[in-house]
This record gives structure tokens, sequence and C-alpha cells, in this order.
């Protein structure tokens, strides 16, 4: 956890982007993740405002298309061998995930 402090004398576009990369990077799995601001009262209304609309501006999506910021953050090998684990000590797991499985197919087939 580490603070970020943006005083009233900053480029406020400048500051809401800094603060934004210092908690999003690496989707904030990182041990100086700037995640407490401390913003100065003067800018703090116009601040909040901007930082909201880069963080709607964030894409998220493929990891492999450079448009995106943000991807899966989990390993397939990691994913498949919880879900193995937990298949194999739950047949009402496997009942539902069989259950999501048909009715997806029905939605793409409709």
């Amino acid at each position: 956890m580490a603070g970020v402090v943006i005083v009233w004398c900053v480029v406020v576009d400048e500051a809401v982007e800094g603060s934004h990369q210092s908690i999003m990077f690496n989707m904030g799995q990182v041990c100086c993740a700037g995640s407490r601001t401390y913003v100065h009262e003067s800018i703090y209304d116009e601040f909040v405002k901007r930082s909201v609309e880069r963080a709607k501006k964030r894409t998220t999506g493929d990891p492999f298309n450079a448009a995106n910021e943000n991807g899966p953050q989990v390993q397939l090998e990691s994913l498949v061998h919880s879900l193995s684990r937990s298949v194999a000590n739950s047949p009402w797991l496997v009942a539902c995930l069989m259950w999501q499985f048909i009715w997806g197919q029905l939605f793409e087939i409709f």
C-alpha cells in the first residue's frame, strides 16, 4: 500500500492519470500500488469527477489486444486444477456446470 498526494498546483488531468495508473498498474497487484490518494481540497471535486471519468474509460478484455488495459488475472492451469478438485468433490457442482453449459448452448442456438 502506498499513498499518492495531489497538491493544489498540479495539472489535474496529469494527476488523474498518474493516480489511476498507480493503482491500476498490474491490476493493482503490486506492493507499492497507490491505494490511498490524498487530494488538496481546492481541486478535490474536479479531481474526483475526472477520476471517475477515467475509470469508466478503462478497457477490459483479451490481454493480447493492445487496445485493452485489463485482462484475466488467472493462469489457465491454476483454474483447471481448482475446477477439477471442486468437481471431484461435489456432484452438485458437476450438475450445475452441466446445466450452465447446456443453457449457454441454447442461447447460442437461438
